[in-house]
């Protein structure tokens, strides 16, 4: 079993890859606090890293889910980035501890950026987005290999550098003052498609009358709204003006009701 989170599809796209070659079946995290994990010999995790930690969405499934390691003989994780991670890694790891799970190997793999909420931050040019996709799709073919031959102990993670003060201190800020709906607004383009409403992966926008946008106060940061507005209609702030969009066009959408 294969439990995901994704926002924009890169993710999406590996837990894909992940399920076609190896026959494991996917499951949302966004779902998993409705039922008891099944039985699997193999359990694996797919999301992204926001801020160099967790995304609360995945902290949230990991708190909820009665997770214990009887469940599956071997557990792996693969972190999705636009760069480094920082220790996220270290953050997932405790947080399975307190399931008493082992965390039997975990993987970074860079994919296309999509995080454009700060200055200084913008998607990727399309070359590098091919490139990045590219080499995600030899990580995988190796972490794959890694997996069918259940190796554990494995940390093969991209921290960048000062990773302790990106995770535990600039994360941490992120989290606190960064991850604010109140900054998020449509512009006057809008044209009511609500998108945006049916997209969110954790039922954070609802839409008024006229089909436009008002963010609630369970946000995760995905920025899949901005992301996904058919007429880039979307802002956060000031802070992405003039900035791309970008959605993984190789992962097939996935319903989830």
């Amino acid at each position: 079993m294969i439990y995901y989170f994704s926002g924009t599809g890169n993710s999406l796209h590996i837990a894909q890859i992940l399920s076609r070659q190896t026959g494991w079946s996917l499951r949302p995290m966004i779902l998993c606090d409705e039922e008891t994990p099944e039985e699997s010999e193999v359990t694996g995790m797919v999301f992204p890293v926001y801020g160099w930690r967790l995304p609360r969405i995945v902290e949230q499934f990991l708190q909820n889910l009665p997770l214990t390691k009887k469940r599956s003989a071997y557990f792996f994780a693969i972190l999705t980035c636009g760069d480094d991670i920082g220790r996220t890694h270290e953050l997932l790891r405790r947080k399975l501890k307190e399931k008493d799970i082992k965390l039997d190997a975990v993987w970074s793999v860079t994919m296309p950026n999509t995080y454009v909420a700060l200055p200084g931050f913008d998607i990727d040019p399309k070359e590098l987005q091919e490139n990045k996709l590219k080499a995600a799709q030899q990580r995988l073919d190796d972490i794959i290999s890694v997996i069918n031959r259940r190796d554990s102990s494995i940390t093969d993670v991209h921290t960048g550098t000062l990773a302790y003060v990106k995770t535990y201190i600039l994360g941490h800020l992120f989290n606190r003052f960064l991850t604010k709906h109140k900054y998020f607004r449509h512009e006057s383009t809008c044209i009511g498609c609500r998108k945006c409403e049916r997209i969110c992966p954790v039922g954070n926008i609802r839409c008024d009358g006229k089909g436009r946008p008002v963010w609630l106060h369970d946000c995760t940061m995905c920025l899949s709204c901005y992301h996904h507005c058919p007429i880039h209609s979307i802002a956060y702030g000031p802070f992405t003006q003039g900035k791309g969009q970008y959605i993984c066009k190789y992962c097939c959408p996935i319903k989830l009701k």
